[in-house]
């Protein structure tokens, strides 16, 4: 009996605490729910395939790859304060939307992708879309990527494949109703099952596919491609049922200044004879037709 009294009281601190915590420690609080703005300098841009010759393959240069950190579902102006100055150089972004759960959902270990699925960020993404909708440059928006690595790195990896799929395709819809011009971006890693997470061309506009993504590096479950060529190829010939072009972008050790143009042609050729590649440098002014 009095084990089951000590155990009820441990229960209720722990309750009063995860909703109380926030009013008792308001700077660390603050500081695991701020939103967050950053650019991603270790995932430039390094290439852009496409299958079919109708698809919209070139990307206006130059593009500027920024992280969005959600930490919360309230509605906010602080990220997008950061973001304004930015946006108005009137560059061509990408822009990489993480939805991470704040501090009471990690407690009660409540799942993002539900989350985002029933519509507890449906304000925010609204928000989001309606601000993005008042620059007229291309903007890329991509959600929660490396979503197919088996990893635990990011909280919507490890998820079931239907799940991420309808909370994509809710997150598409959203953001299209608010801003129809950004393009909505899919973001696998390229790793083997991406295609389970496929979550439809309707709300898809560009794939991308990470070399050497940061999820990759955690696992070694299959042996290492021989060459950078032969990764590419691997990567891109998992997406080629999907008539979408498809950003090859750098990670970890995969620089853009390491990066050799003859691995995108050589993984090309090897996926079709008539290949239509357009390489991309971010820092470059014109863009190059292979």
């Amino acid at each position: 009996m009095k084990s089951t009294r000590r155990i009820f009281i441990i229960v209720l601190i722990l309750l009063a605490f995860a909703g109380g915590y926030k009013y008792i420690l308001p700077e660390i609080y603050n500081a695991y729910t701020k939103d967050e703005v950053m650019e991603l300098a270790t995932e430039p841009l390094l290439g852009t395939y496409c299958r079919q010759d109708t698809l919209p393959c070139k990307t206006p240069l130059p593009l500027q790859h920024i992280l969005i950190r959600w930490n919360n579902a309230a509605a906010s102006d602080d990220y997008t304060d950061k973001l304004k100055p930015i946006l108005a150089a009137g560059k061509t972004v990408l822009l990489t939307l993480e939805i991470w759960p704040g501090p009471e959902s990690k407690i009660f270990k409540e799942n993002i992708l539900s989350s985002l699925l029933k519509g507890d960020f449906d304000k925010k993404i609204i928000a989001l879309g309606t601000f993005l909708s008042t620059y007229r440059q291309a903007i890329l928006l991509r959600l929660n990527p490396e979503m197919e690595v088996y990893v635990n790195r990011y909280p919507w990896q490890m998820q079931s494949s239907e799940l991420y799929k309808k909370a994509f395709n809710h997150f598409a819809e959203l953001c299209k109703c608010a801003a129809p011009a950004v393009k909505i971006v899919w973001g696998p890693a390229g790793y083997p099952g991406a295609d389970e997470y496929w979550p439809g061309a309707h709300w898809v506009d560009f794939i991308t596919a990470t070399l050497k993504s940061n999820s990759e590096i955690m696992i070694k479950d299959y042996p290492e491609e021989p060459s950078m060529a032969q990764l590419i190829k691997r990567k891109l010939f998992r997406f080629r049922f999907f008539d979408k072009p498809v950003l090859i972008l750098g990670a970890g050790q995969m620089k853009k200044e390491n990066f050799e143009q003859q691995w995108l042609d050589s993984a090309a050729a090897n996926l079709r004879e008539n290949k239509d590649v357009v390489y991309i440098d971010v820092n470059a002014a014109e863009k190059t037709d292979s």
